[in-house]
């Protein structure tokens, strides 16, 4: 072994892998240089949407990005979203901006807010570059059947028999310049499903809002309350419709809203 291997700890991964996330392709800033001078199909799932950097801990992203304490309050939340931050010099030079965020000078921070993120990361004690287990244009990935089409090019999966009932992306947030007030750009795990508590609806009826079809999310009147899905994606892309149909049913049953 080099002494540059990174050298992980002997964990039971039973312990640090739960059920209710999505497959997340990590990559190194040297895998991402890697790839980036290579000719990949434009399909693969690690391509699109690659401004996601995961620290293991806040001190290391004082080094590579500009925070506000409204930033760090918000990363250290329950719901743990990935902030967007402008990047400082440091982080140009030591991140592969051109291949993370391709003529942005921001990046997508985020923080271990599951316990196998925390064991990886932890061991290998720089960022790491988190992008979305998705095909472009197809909503996130998270069948085990999937895998093969999904990390054709990835060194190591690592997977589990505990099936993900209702797949989630990671919320993405920001923060306004002037007023500071947090601006959420994807509303979806630890911020969703939300439930919007209204005394001015005029209808008891349960009623059922379709949303966008480019961004979709639903949303379901039930019983003097609303309730708002997770971000579900394009539904130009057949994967997504089925992920919406799934949404769509989770939230009639939870909420005991059949069709009348």
């Amino acid at each position: 072994m080099n002494d540059d291997e990174v050298k992980f700890p002997r964990v039971e991964l039973s312990n640090v892998i739960d059920d209710d996330t999505e497959f997340i392709p990590l990559l190194t800033t040297e895998d991402e240089e890697s790839m980036h001078a290579q000719k990949i199909p434009s399909q693969l799932s690690i391509l699109p949407l690659r401004n996601t950097v995961l620290f293991p801990g806040v001190e290391m992203v004082y080094q590579y990005a500009h925070v506000s304490p409204e930033a760090v309050d918000a990363l250290l939340t329950e719901a743990s979203p990935i902030v967007l931050l402008q990047a400082k010099e440091e982080g140009f030079k030591q991140l592969n901006m051109e291949g993370i965020a391709p003529g942005l000078s921001s990046i997508g921070v985020m923080l271990p807010y599951a316990p196998l993120l925390e064991w990886i990361i932890s061991a290998f004690k720089k960022p790491l570059i988190a992008t979305s287990g998705n095909i472009s244009g197809s909503c996130i990935v998270f069948q085990s059947k999937k895998i093969k089409e999904l990390f054709q090019y990835a060194d190591f999966v690592i997977d589990h028999n505990r099936d993900i009932v209702i797949p989630q992306d990671d919320s993405v947030i920001r923060f306004a310049e002037n007023s500071r007030r947090q601006v959420i750009l994807r509303r979806s795990r630890g911020l969703a499903p939300a439930i919007i508590l209204s005394s001015g609806l005029k209808s008891a009826e349960t009623i059922f809002a379709a949303g966008a079809t480019l961004k979709s999310t639903l949303a379901v009147q039930h019983n003097n309350q609303i309730y708002l899905s997770q971000f579900l994606g394009n539904l130009e892309s057949y994967d997504t419709q089925q992920s919406y149909q799934l949404t769509f049913s989770h939230f009639l049953q939870l909420l005991k809203a059949g069709s009348r």
